[in-house]
């Protein structure tokens, strides 16, 4: 009977480390349909999908981003009425109209978020592309750099939006994993500049003129944009000096020049032409749009300013 006993004892015992060992395997199995780091950045399209992501919050205008970089800057100066129907109409934006600006802005605080989401795109690009090995881009070992060049571009001018609107903000300039790290110190205006300053300068180096871009990707950060985006910068600290000589090289590069209409940059047709330096790429899309009480309001892919600063008396789309 002891015998019977221990065997059984025995027998019990094998069979619960079996199962503890085989719970071990299955709480630590790959999820599947999940797509990992691991999977990404390990081929060019990886790389330039990542630049690709990091421009989309440039966009972003309808729902809960609803915020145009406009509304701020135009609305708060005298090129812009706030509109609406009345008073209460995004009375967010009319308090601002009026410098009596809340804590509580929505605008502001998505428009703060908006800014923040891009900076993260960068960053998820600028430390992944950066350590892909060279040997992956041995087709075309140009695009690792140009790749971190839009990027340092990009994030450079999130943060240059921000200055702009905030002063000194708390810098993006890495991936934050940890939530001990999210309570970042506020940086001051001139830290926030000096940053942006050096991303722009590494992102000249990096980027190609605008010309080396094939026709499909026209629109992307060019050592142009970078230039007159630094140029900007300079500007509003007043070094002139340093502000002419991006100015110069923007001129003398030969990449650009004045149209002879000046209302052909605003069609289709005149989209990315010799005038422009840098724009936001909308797309018109005609499955996206929606019916409003005038009809076709607009397309929720590309740029809803259109529809906002159309009078209100025409039925066409685009304020005909």
């Amino acid at each position: 009977m002891k015998t019977q006993k221990y065997s059984l004892f025995i027998l019990l015992a094998g069979l619960l480390g079996f199962l503890e060992v085989s719970c071990d395997d299955v709480i630590q199995y790959e999820q599947p349909a999940v797509t990992m780091l691991s999977d990404a950045f390990n081929t060019p399209t990886d790389a330039i999908a990542s630049a690709t992501a990091s421009y989309v919050p440039l966009m972003w205008e309808l729902g809960m981003t609803y915020a145009p970089e406009w509304w701020i800057g135009d609305v708060c100066s005298d090129d812009a009425l706030k509109g609406g129907e009345n008073l209460s109409d995004m009375s967010s934006v009319y308090d601002m109209e009026n410098f009596k600006t809340r804590s509580d802005n929505d605008v502001l605080l998505t428009f703060y978020r908006i800014q923040y989401m891009g900076a993260y795109r960068c960053n998820v690009a600028i430390e992944n592309v950066g350590t892909m090995k060279p040997e992956i881009f041995k087709e075309d070992p140009s695009i690792q750099k140009r790749v971190l060049g839009e990027v340092l571009f990009l994030r450079a001018l999130y943060h240059f939006r921000l200055v702009r609107i905030f002063g000194g903000v708390p810098l993006a300039d890495r991936i934050l994993r940890l939530q001990s790290e999210w309570k970042q110190p506020r940086a001051t205006e001139a830290e926030t500049y000096e940053m942006i300053y050096k991303d722009l300068k590494l992102a000249i180096q990096y980027l190609p003129e605008k010309s080396k871009y094939a026709p499909a990707d026209l629109g992307r950060a060019t050592k142009g944009a970078a230039r007159a985006l630094l140029m900007k910068a300079y500007m509003n600290n007043h070094l002139y000096e340093e502000a002419k000589l991006q100015g110069d090289s923007i001129i003398n590069s030969g990449e650009y020049s004045l149209v002879a209409d000046y209302n052909e940059q605003f069609t289709v047709e005149g989209e990315n032409g010799r005038e422009s330096i840098f724009e936001t790429q909308y797309i018109a899309e005609g499955s996206s749009a929606y019916e409003g009480n005038d009809g076709q309001l607009g397309y929720a892919r590309g740029t809803f300013t259109v529809v906002m600063t159309r009078p209100r008396w025409t039925n066409a789309p685009f304020g005909g």
